[in-house]
């Protein structure tokens, strides 16, 4: 068994005996591992079972040589079509599961809260602005209720994201099986409930990453200008603020070492790219003299956008260092913060 092998293999046995241990502890903090407890008995087992059982090199042998000589004459099929027809058209197909096993209750994050918010009229919130924006202004322009806006959008988002991770595949894969084997992963995260008419802020700046990382990729390998990545950036911070944690990734792309097959290809001096990283930082910090100039209502900058930092009447500290400087205070606040 090669090392790359002994690898994957350690880590798929500690996934399956970690979610098997889970099942007969079905604790809060297990919450995400512990879903085998609430499945039937039997079928629970059967799932533990099946885990451990492909994870017997033979077994595993055995299934990858069938999935193989299944996938031949499909993949040789599909070799003809069009690239991006081929994935357009899977993509459109995968609309169909996402809406017909879409959540029927919001008994999760802030669902039953953007709702209520749409419906009193609102169109701004200051940690998702253009997300709750454009689903503000659909469900009135469509004039249906806020729930079927935010399922129609999560599913598009779905369709999207799929053609996203598509592209991902056959630019990480170097051969049938593993592009499978990459899409297999990705579109198999847990993130990806959110595509199932999920009620949640975080589903279209979730779509704009998987864009991000394919773009970047596209970027690194001579296929795309920076300006690419960089906008879908942007964008992603403008549908959820909480995107902002890729900036450092973002500023170190545009000085990364591309491959010497896009290096030749580029004829882009690099100063460009610092130029538009600058760009960058402007627009976000344009963005947030926007939002506190709409937010009057709060005198600190950082209460919506950096919590910790910002005024909170209705919470106080969860940790008061024993010093009466009160930047010391708040630093204990950004470092023990919980929420």
């Amino acid at each position: 068994m090669r090392k790359l092998e002994k690898v994957i293999f350690s880590t798929c046995l500690f996934l399956v005996l970690i979610h098997a241990i889970a099942s007969f502890f079905p604790k809060e903090r297990l919450w995400g591992l512990n879903l085998l407890h609430y499945m039937p008995f039997f079928f629970r087992w059967f799932l533990i079972g099946l885990g451990l059982l492909i994870l017997i090199p033979k077994v595993n042998r055995f299934v990858s040589d069938s999935l193989a000589k299944l996938l031949a004459p499909i993949e040789n099929g599909l070799k003809k079509i069009n690239t991006y027809y081929k994935y357009a058209v899977i993509s459109i197909v995968s609309f169909l599961p996402f809406w017909i096993f879409r959540v029927k209750t919001r008994l999760l994050g802030d669902g039953n809260l953007r709702v209520a918010e749409i419906l009193d009229g609102w169109k701004f919130s200051p940690t998702e602005p253009l997300d709750f924006y454009l689903h503000a202004q659909l469900s009135n322009f469509l004039k249906l209720d806020p729930s079927t806006t935010y399922a129609i959008l999560s599913c598009l988002g779905g369709v999207l994201f799929i053609f996203f991770i598509l592209l991902l595949s056959d630019l990480m894969g170097e051969e049938g099986q593993k592009k499978l084997l990459v899409f297999s992963i990705l579109a198999t995260l847990g993130a990806n409930q959110l595509f199932f008419g999920y009620v949640e802020s975080y589903t279209l700046m979730y779509v704009t990453l998987g864009g991000l990382v394919l773009f970047s990729l596209y970027y690194l390998k001579g296929r795309c200008g920076f300006l690419w990545p960089a906008l879908l950036f942007l964008l992603s911070a403008s549908l959820h603020l909480s995107a902002i944690f890729l900036l450092p990734s973002v500023l170190y792309l545009g000085v990364a070492k591309k491959s010497q097959e896009a290096e030749a290809k580029s004829k882009t001096f690099s100063w460009v790219n610092i130029i538009n990283m600058a760009l960058i930082l402007l627009c976000l910090s344009g963005g947030f003299l926007v939002l506190r100039n709409l937010t009057p209502q709060e005198s600190d900058l950082g209460s919506f956008l950096i919590f910790p930092l910002g005024a909170n009447d209705f919470e106080p500290p969860a940790f008061d260092l024993p010093f009466g400087d009160p930047h010391l205070d708040h630093f204990g606040f950004v470092l023990f913060k919980q929420d």
